[in-house]
């Protein structure tokens, strides 16, 4: 699984944890974090959320505790942590067992804790209700569809409300299939910071093929996000080579 993808996938868990809210921050415990659906929030929320985003994208984690606290953690960080549980060598310390739900909600406290230090006024992480966004689903092309230009970005290189099939995908992925509008739009991936990650670098360290801050074997040379969708279902959501989860926002490669 890419690593970009995973943290995608991670955050897209939010759908199955929405319940489970977060305590707020000095509020204690009985004053839960009101998750919303991504489109029942606010405009001020939902810029907070995406200049948060772009700040933990662009600033390290310890430039960031230094700016907004010791909860902050950058997107990179956040990213690589996904990555070396994923491939631990004893095995996946996060997925395919008991360990999932507790990981990944670990997880995403970690990352709602670090967008919250950047924008406190954005109040919790949001989650995508995903049977909304289905073909069929209430907002499946339109406006408010996830994949529409002004949230994640459209789905097939910038054309949104049409799905590829598999061998149109595979046909645009020699361009890369770059997102070019919404949220996501035109986000650089890095080359893998092997000094930073010294201690995990045995077991993560990037595209071996193009030094990028993907998936072992990934051969994609584009050094922006690149989406590569799946006719007509939501397994476009996970077996795409590059779509995390975040991702509702955090991650296809």
């Amino acid at each position: 699984m890419s690593a970009v993808r995973a943290v995608c996938v991670a955050v897209c868990l939010v759908v199955l944890l929405a319940g489970l809210s977060a305590p707020a921050e000095g509020a204690g415990h009985n004053t839960p974090r009101v998750r919303k659906e991504l489109r029942e929030m606010t405009a001020v929320e939902f810029t907070s959320l995406v200049q948060a985003l772009g700040t933990m994208q662009m600033v390290p984690t310890e430039v960031g505790q230094a700016l907004y606290g010791a909860k902050y953690s950058s997107y990179q960080d956040m990213i690589n942590k996904h990555a070396v549980a994923t491939q631990d060598p004893r095995g996946d310390q996060g997925h395919n067992g008991p360990c999932f739900m507790t990981f990944h909600r670990a997880f995403l406290l970690q990352l709602e804790d670090s967008l919250l230090s950047v924008a406190p006024n954005m109040k919790a992480i949001p989650y995508i209700d995903i049977t909304k966004d289905v073909e069929g689903g209430e907002f499946y092309g339109t406006e408010s569809w996830a994949f529409a230009p002004h949230y994640v970005g459209s789905i097939d290189c910038g054309r949104s409300g049409e799905l590829l099939n598999l061998s149109a995908a595979a046909a645009m992925a020699e361009n890369g299939c770059q997102v070019t509008d919404g949220v996501l739009g035109n986000r650089v991936i890095e080359e893998f910071d092997g000094m930073r990650y010294i201690d995990t670098y045995d077991i993560f360290n990037g595209s071996n093929i193009t030094g990028l801050t993907r998936a072992f074997d990934n051969a994609n040379t584009n050094p922006r996000l690149s989406r590569f969708p799946v006719i007509n279902n939501w397994h476009f959501w996970l077996n795409t080579p590059d779509w995390p989860a975040i991702n509702i926002f955090i991650p296809q490669v």
